[in-house]
């Protein structure tokens, strides 16, 4: 069983997101937050396979809670979420920063359930998740940092800033 960890305020979207995934064979959510704090106490007793965090929370941003989990070290030496950002759309900079602070990948509210529930399996089997969009802008970071001067943005990855696979 595939279990998934919801740190969401907004009662629709979590609501749609619980439903979706309890609803799919094979995936349950195991727990939902709608604030910082009680993530921070529930994901150690819940370990989820999967951590689903939105950024712009009540109590402050999901990037702090990425921070700890990705740097913390492995509860009981196995225990490490796959963290997805879930974001809305055009909130590039807070997305591209979560990514640094070391989100696997990221999906936009508003997605079908469908692709819901892929990302979510994919990232269960330690697949990036990223659209287009953020793809593109991460990119640009990386030839604006210099990347593309190593030889390798001229490679076979150069033309990922236009697939949709990333």
């Amino acid at each position: 069983m595939l279990k998934v960890y919801l740190v969401e305020d907004d009662p629709l979207v979590s609501k749609h997101v619980l439903d979706t995934l309890n609803e799919t064979p094979g995936i349950r959510c195991v727990g939902h937050a709608s604030r910082l704090a009680t993530a921070r106490v529930d994901l150690p007793q819940c370990r989820p396979d999967v951590l689903l965090s939105d950024l712009g929370l009540p109590d402050g941003d999901g990037t702090e809670l990425i921070a700890e989990l990705s740097h913390a070290p492995a509860i009981d030496g196995v225990w490490h979420p796959h963290i997805l950002v879930f974001s809305v759309f055009g909130d590039e900079t807070r997305v591209i920063q979560a990514i640094e602070a070391g989100a696997d990948g990221y999906f936009l509210k508003g997605c079908t359930s469908d692709e819901l529930v892929r990302v979510v399996e994919q990232a269960a089997l330690g697949e990036a998740s990223s659209a287009p969009t953020i793809a593109r802008h991460l990119l640009k970071r990386f030839r604006e940092d210099g990347f593309s001067d190593s030889g390798f943005g001229d490679s076979a990855f150069h033309g990922l800033d236009g697939a949709s696979g990333m």
